[in-house]
């Protein structure tokens, strides 16, 4: 009766298997059966297990800074409000860069006595600075925190705005007369006096604070199109990325046309603040006129510490980056699949440095988008930089007039908005 009651109940069992997997019953065969059904149980197991694993490392690291991570800003951890905070950063940098320094050329080479050759230097410290630092920006900050290296920048970015507005604060006030009198006097005796000469060399020397204050304006610009883009395009999905990225790229173009615009009202203020300009027998029109060129780069600084305090707060990975990373592996072109450029550890130490040139250089939709970035760049650079003071010169027009004149040609984009806006409807 035993035997049979287990008998009955191994057939039991092996029924209800057979049921689940449409075979025969076969006591013969019970044994491999239930093997069969444990092993697959334990398999279902261990992809669970792994799919929890999964959603656990695809939940990102949290907001904050270092071991203050205060549970309010976890709900800021999304692709949207990084791109809010990038827009910010492109839309200073091109306030500044493409703004206000185009806008204040002209106006810091009548004040401080420079030469074209000397203002075109400093407008190209900018560049410089990008050159030195873009390759070791972009490479080293791939593979580490890249919301630290975009936020650090942003900081140099508003620290080289402060220093570029250092040179009217360690300057005298502002003398038009002494300026406009760059002679020496040959007196009856044969003598020459020529201090106004001296005057002039000392103003120049500050020259090197504007170009101190243009190389950190390239070196913290270096990681906001390769960094914030490439962080942008690992946390939205490919077919978001380029809404994303236009948006950003968006801003960056109105960043320049409000620079122009709000620069141009700054150089209608006289210089020094407190003196009043009627008193002097001055007018914006004057040819002696100098605007308050330095107010827009001491708001600027300030706002950059305002924006660079949250971007450094994001982590190194959003919520459902691991997903967008995996759904984009299978999008990847089958060379670079076998390369060594998708191997764990790759791009962490200076050896790969070499190997990754040459996977940009052999990679010939990426050589001519360089080439022709780089060609846009030459010709539109200079354009933007002088010709305020050629509009100037020619047509003997106020410098902020001519900033908006430049601004509205320079920014085809911003332009239409900036037409549309002041026609009546």
């Amino acid at each position: 009766m035993k035997t049979d009651t287990n008998n009955h109940r191994t057939i039991h069992t092996s029924s209800s298997i057979n049921d689940a997997y449409d075979m025969h019953e076969s006591h013969s065969h019970e044994p491999l059966v239930a093997q069969t059904y444990n092993l697959e149980n334990f398999t279902n197991k261990l992809a669970d297990a792994k799919d929890d694993e999964d959603e656990d490392d695809d939940l990102g690291s949290p907001c904050g800074w270092g071991p203050l991570q205060p549970y309010s800003l976890q709900k800021f951890r999304s692709a949207r409000w990084v791109l809010f905070w990038l827009c910010w950063a492109g839309f200073l940098q091109g306030l500044i860069v493409n703004g206000f320094i185009n806008v204040v050329i002209t106006t810091i080479e009548k004040r401080y006595q420079l030469r074209s050759t000397e203002s075109g230097l400093i407008a190209g410290g900018y560049d410089i600075a990008s050159f030195l630092c873009l390759i070791p920006v972009s490479y080293f900050g791939g593979s580490r925190s890249k919301p630290v290296f975009i936020g650090s920048g942003v900081l140099v970015l508003a620290l080289g705005s402060f220093v570029f507005s250092l040179p009217h604060y360690m300057s005298d006030q502002y003398s038009f007369s002494t300026e406009q009198e760059d002679i020496c006097l040959v007196g009856s005796n044969g003598t020459s006096d020529c201090t106004a000469g001296s005057s002039v060399s000392h103003l120049s020397q500050y020259k090197y604070v504007f170009f101190l204050g243009q190389l950190l304006h390239g070196a913290g610009a270096a990681p906001f199109y390769t960094l914030g883009c490439t962080y942008l395009d690992e946390n939205v999905p490919t077919k978001m990325s380029s809404v994303y990225l236009g948006i950003y790229y968006t801003m960056a173009v109105i960043g320049p046309a409000v620079g122009y615009v709000i620069g141009g009202q700054f150089l209608k203020l006289y210089v020094d603040i407190g003196v009043d300009p009627v008193e002097l027998g001055l007018t914006s029109s004057s040819s002696v006129w100098v605007g308050a060129w330095w107010i827009g780069f001491i708001f600027t600084a300030l706002l950059g510490i305002l924006v660079a305090i949250p971007l450094t707060a994001f982590p190194k990975t959003l919520p459902g980056a691991q997903r967008i990373k995996s759904e984009k592996k299978t999008e990847m072109h089958q060379k670079l699949q076998n390369s060594e450029a998708v191997q764990s550890g790759f791009g962490t130490s200076l050896r790969d440095l070499p190997s990754s040139f040459r996977f940009l250089l052999t990679n010939p939709t990426f050589v001519f988008l360089s080439l022709a970035g780089a060609t846009e760049g030459m010709l539109v650079s200079g354009l933007a930089t002088f010709l305020p003071k050629v509009i100037e010169s020619q047509f003997s027009i106020a410098a902020s007039y001519a900033a908006v004149l430049v601004g509205l040609v320079h920014n085809t984009r911003s332009r239409r908005w900036y037409i549309s806006g002041r026609i009546p409807s």
